[in-house]
């Protein structure tokens, strides 16, 4: 009788474990297939996005000008762009963004673009034209270098209203924790020795490439052409240097641009704005 109670009872503490081995197996391998199905979504998460660490997602919308003379023929169609900004992290900071681009792009829309678009309908010769005329300028932002501490928008113009070409090119920087747009003091540790650096590049350059008609004195206002907001970006791989119109030059020298190696100006730039 007692051997028969033994037999049994190991027959089924057998059971027992054979039961918690599988369990433990089944659950095991079930939790160990839950923590690689999360680790391999966090990996999906992150190659689905892996340069937008600050959650800014930058598109345009188009707007255009038409203008048409008194028997309905359009004389000139210009278009520009305005930044859409969205931040997942804080909104208020691409709002301040879009305003600030916005106002740069409307003071030269409103105030030059379509003011010329309007007094070219009345000029001789397209008032009582009988067809459609192409003249017009675009004045578009596109999206330049963008890292995790600094974002960078480039204006382009370019088109004709008839007579002299309007061509210009600018580019704006902000930083991208506050939205406040970037100075080359604010991005410097050692702002004399980088305005010197800079200067020094770019006289090399106009004297050993052929600009025509160049100003006596265009020495002189270097820096503070420099320093004005438009007049420099960051680039892959440095910044340039964007001389406007007229500005060190006659209207056909254009628009002059002196690219700057990062190898010149990372010596002097902190480290969060690097190139």
């Amino acid at each position: 009788m007692k051997k028969n109670i033994v037999i049994i009872f190991l027959i089924l503490w057998g059971l027992g474990l054979s039961g918690y081995i599988c369990y433990d197996k089944f659950f095991s391998k079930n939790d160990n297939d839950s923590v690689k199905e999360k680790d391999e979504k966090k990996d999906e998460i992150l190659e689905e996005d892996p340069d937008n660490k600050l959650g800014f997602n930058i598109s345009y919308k188009d707007e255009v000008y038409t203008t048409r003379n008194k028997s309905g023929y359009i004389i000139s169609t210009s278009k520009r762009n305005l930044p859409v900004i969205n931040n997942s992290n804080n909104q208020d900071i691409a709002k301040k963004i879009v305003l600030s681009l916005t106002g740069i792009s409307d003071k030269e829309w409103n105030e030059n673009i379509k003011s010329m678009a309007d007094e070219v309908v009345e000029m001789e010769g397209y008032e009582n034209t009988t067809e459609d005329m192409n003249l017009g300028v675009t004045y578009l932002f596109t999206t330049g270098i963008c890292t995790d501490r600094r974002l960078t928008f480039k204006l382009e113009m370019n088109g004709s209203f008839g007579g002299v070409s309007w061509s210009g090119e600018s580019g704006y920087n902000y930083d991208a924790r506050n939205g406040n747009i970037l100075k080359l003091e604010s991005i410097a540790y050692d702002y004399d020795k980088l305005m010197d650096a800079i200067i020094e590049k770019v006289e090399n350059n106009l004297k050993s490439d052929s600009y025509s008609c160049l100003i006596d004195d265009y020495s002189s206002q270097l820096e503070n052409l420099i320093n004005m907001d438009g007049n420099w970006y960051f680039t892959d791989k440095g910044i340039r240097i964007v001389f406007p119109k007229y500005s060190i030059a006659c209207g056909a020298g254009g628009v002059i641009g002196i690219d700057i190696d990062k190898n010149v100006v990372n010596d002097y730039i902190k480290d969060e704005y690097k190139v």
